[in-house]
């Protein structure tokens, strides 16, 4: 199931995704950046859809909001995946 769509719409639920887990755990920008060990920049940059963040952080970013991959990329609008971090 692809809700947001096809093309580059995608990208549009990926920032929207991101933005609102890290809202949901109450967490400003240089917060998410500490967690994550990555640059503020970094974070403002993922939101605003001028870099894409890597596997690796996606994979963290998951962990830390128990959500899907597939959820933060926007390829579904299921906020649990199959797989629960150990």
């Amino acid at each position: 199931m692809r809700p947001c769509g096809e093309d580059n719409v995608w990208e549009v639920c990926m920032i929207s995704n991101l933005r609102g887990e890290r809202c949901r755990q109450d967490l400003s920008q240089d917060e998410l950046a500490e967690k994550l060990g990555v640059s503020s920049a970094s974070i403002r940059q993922w939101e605003s859809g001028t870099t894409r963040p890597s596997a690796s952080n996606l994979l963290a970013m998951s962990d830390l909001f128990q959500c899907s991959v597939d959820y933060l990329l926007g390829r579904t609008d299921e906020r649990k995946g199959v797989y629960t971090p150990v």
